[in-house]
């Protein structure tokens, strides 16, 4: 027996699932505007994980996309943003967020605190 190249020239290639998230885990938060608190937990609603040759794993990154600060209210399972899973010989893949929780909007005199903060400071104020 020789080696993988004397053998015909094929590589074997270990392939791995990989779990990331689980529906009620808090994968990140997200701003809201106006609402009655500041962030939304968001999370998956079926068991998230990926297949991937093994060496893709180190180099695997994921991102949060969501157009932001969300507006308040938001109500438990509204979609949110998307998370974006990239890596090394692997297809993009996109898995939608949803909220885990309902934001009620602020009352009127919050909401004009944080519109004059905004003013101000900006949304990072």
């Amino acid at each position: 027996m020789g080696s993988r190249a004397e053998r015909g020239g094929t590589a074997f290639r270990e392939f791995k699932r990989y779990p990331l998230f689980n529906p009620n885990d808090v994968v990140a938060q997200a701003e809201v505007w106006q609402g009655a608190k500041d962030t939304v937990p968001l999370t998956v609603k079926q068991p998230l994980g990926v297949t991937m040759q093994v060496d893709s794993r180190p180099g695997m990154k994921v991102a949060l996309v969501y157009d932001g600060p969300v507006p308040a209210p938001i109500e438990k399972g509204q979609k949110v943003g998307l998370l974006k899973i990239t890596a090394p010989d692997y297809p993009e893949m996109d898995a939608p967020l949803y909220a885990a929780e309902s934001v009620s909007r602020a009352g009127i005199f919050a909401r004009m605190y944080l519109g004059l903060r905004t003013l101000i400071f900006g949304h990072s104020g």
